[in-house]
Parts: structure tokens; C-alpha cells; sequence
């Protein structure tokens, strides 16, 4: 069993953490209300620490391609899903906060106060989420990877 991964799997990683940069980029440029800037900095500090895993795992394949040694002995399948189940997480937090903020927007628009469009749009969103454990899934996903990269 072979658990690195293939320049396509890195190529592929490479793709999607460009298109996640760039709703970082957009969550920056967000106008929010400001009982939501906390809400807001949060998700921009949980980027800034995806952000450093990903420049980790890009700066490790780029100084093993820099040194003649290539990647597919060196990079695990398991680092890459755990990274890309990072970004997953994170924009799905980022569609949910910017659809609650739109409806927030919509519903002020029509006519109801800020507090009542606050809580209707906290209402919808809260119905709208499914819920799952982030916090447990991906140190499980980063062992079970390990584990498997260990036992081929």
C-alpha cells in the first residue's frame, strides 16, 4: 500500500489552497456588521494558522524537490487529507458566514431593525448547519494517516 503522495495529489493540493486563499482574501475585504467583526477575526485567525500549515507543507516539497530528492517518498497522503479537511472546514465556516451576512443585509433592507435581522439571520443559519466535531475529526484523520503511512 502506498500512502505518499503523487505530484497529481500535489498538484491538486496546490490548486485548492489557491482558491482557498483567495476567499481569505475575499473574507478580508468582507463588510460585516460589527457584532460580527469578532466572528470575523476569528475565522481570519483560524486562516493565518491553515495558512502556516500549508506554507509548511509546501516549503518541505519545494526544499526536497531543491535538493534532487523529489516528494513521493517524503509527503504522506495523510498530511495533505488532513490539510485539505482544514480548508473544507474553513469554507464552510466562510459560505455560512457570508450567506448569514448577506441574509442580515437582505432582511435590514426589508425593513426590520439590525437586532431582528441579527437574530433572524442566526436563526436560519443555526437551523441551516449540520453539525460535526472539527476539533475531533482531524487529529483522528492526522492519526489514522499516520498509522496507515506507518503500516504499508
Amino acid at each position: 500500500m502506498n500512502n505518499t503522495a503523487s505530484p497529481g495529489i500535489i498538484d491538486s493540493f496546490k490548486q485548492k489552497a489557491r482558491v482557498w486563499a483567495q476567499k481569505v482574501v475575499d473574507l478580508h475585504n468582507l463588510p460585516v456588521p460589527n457584532d460580527m467583526l469578532e466572528q470575523k477575526q476569528k475565522m481570519i485567525d483560524s486562516a493565518e494558522t491553515i495558512k502556516k500549515w500549508i506554507e509548511g507543507i509546501f516549503g518541505t516539497i519545494d526544499g526536497f524537490n531543491q535538493a534532487g530528492l523529489g516528494i513521493l517518498p517524503l509527503v504522506p497522503i495523510a498530511v495533505i487529507a488532513t490539510a485539505l479537511a482544514a480548508i473544507t472546514k474553513w469554507s464552510i465556516s466562510y459560505a455560512t458566514f457570508v450567506a448569514t451576512v448577506k441574509e442580515r443585509k437582505r432582511l435590514e433592507a426589508s425593513g426590520l431593525s439590525p437586532q431582528m435581522a441579527a437574530e433572524l439571520a442566526r436563526k436560519n443559519q443555526d437551523s441551516a448547519l449540520i453539525k460535526i466535531d472539527w476539533k475531533a475529526a482531524l487529529p483522528f484523520a492526522l492519526v489514522l494517516g499516520t498509522f496507515l503511512f506507518f503500516n504499508r
